[in-house]
């Protein structure tokens, strides 16, 4: 009978641990740095894909330095990542955020294809909702063109953001965040034409993949 029990809860406790330990094989794939320096965790996570084409493609990254949270957006044959340009992201919900982009950024070139990269600043909020929700849509609103790109994530896409946004969040020490306030909310379900107008931007859609 003791057996029998032994058997059992060896069973359960792997039930549970087997979900565990591949949450944290995922994530140890999905962290290319986590050290202290100084005290202050550097912690980095790989580029995940957003959006792919055939002639461009988005990815992002997230980033924990002394000088706080940040998420890297890199552009390959897309467009260029200006300062004060803007990322929109909206969840399931319909609940819309907008991050800028703080530098110039840089550009490189990857086969002959220009790469532009830039940091948005973020916060814990930020990453909270990316690692808790869906994030459905991808907003990039160009000040300088004044034109703005919509970006429909397939569920692919969306559960791979999520879980780089888990890895990023469980790994990273919370407590120690130079953490930012940031008026960021946009009014709660505004419609693609609503939110055209509002900001007197050229809207262009496009499906992502």
């Amino acid at each position: 009978m003791q057996l029998i029990y032994r058997i059992s809860s060896l069973i359960i406790a792997l039930v549970f641990l087997l979900p565990m330990n591949s949450f944290a094989q995922n994530c140890a794939k999905s962290l290319v740095s986590n050290k202290k320096v100084n005290g202050v965790q550097m912690l980095e996570t790989k580029f995940q894909t957003l959006v792919i084409r055939g002639s461009y493609a988005y990815s992002v990254s997230f980033t924990h330095t002394d000088k706080g949270l940040f998420a890297t957006m890199r552009s390959e044959g897309g467009v260029e990542f200006n300062q004060d340009d803007e990322i929109i992201i909206m969840d399931k919900s319909g609940s819309r955020k907008s991050y800028r982009f703080e530098g110039m950024g840089e550009l490189k070139n990857k086969g002959g294809v220009p790469v532009y990269i830039n940091k948005l600043r973020i916060n814990l909020e930020a990453i909270s909702t990316i690692a808790t929700s869906y994030i459905t849509t991808i907003y990039i609103k160009n000040n300088v063109s004044n034109k703005m790109r919509k970006f429909t994530l397939t569920a692919k896409r969306r559960k791979e953001l999520q879980m780089l946004g888990k890895c990023f969040y469980t790994a990273l020490d919370k407590s120690k965040v130079k953490d930012v306030v940031l008026d960021n909310d946009l009014p709660p379900f505004l419609t693609d034409i609503s939110l055209s107008k509002t900001t007197s931007f050229t809207l262009l859609l496009s499906n992502a993949v």
